[in-house]
């Protein structure tokens, strides 16, 4: 599910900025929808997989600080990033460009993780 809802992301954000820049609330909203639906995809299992990757003993502490890291960087950060971008480069397709790199950081990522469906997790 991560791997594939990061691979569709990668796809269709792109035209998703495209048709929310048309000026019109319907397909601003259609946009919006499209990738609301695909973002479920990834925070509907992103959680899981990560506290996965730990041990039981260290497995609350290590998420916390990898999950706030990463956001801290790429969540905080992004909007002054790709306003930046935006300024220097005129090119208003940044944020989907932005998007597209996490998604394709994200399909990598989930693609090299082991399934744990049939293991059992260590409580």
């Amino acid at each position: 599910m991560l791997f594939g809802s990061g691979v569709a992301m990668a796809l269709l954000a792109y035209p998703a900025y495209l048709v929310m820049q048309q000026g019109t609330i319907v397909l601003a909203v259609l946009g919006i929808v499209v990738l609301a639906v695909l973002f479920a995809g990834h925070t509907g299992v992103i959680h899981t997989a990560l506290m996965e990757l730990f041990p039981a003993s260290v497995r609350t502490t290590s998420y916390s600080i990898g999950y706030n890291i990463g956001l801290a960087i790429f969540g905080g950060a992004g909007p002054l990033i790709v306003t930046a971008l935006i300024a220097s480069t005129g090119d208003p397709g940044i944020p989907a460009y932005y998007v597209i790199l996490a998604a394709l950081a994200t399909a990598g990522c989930a693609f090299f993780l082991s399934e744990t469906r049939n293991s059992g997790v260590d409580a």
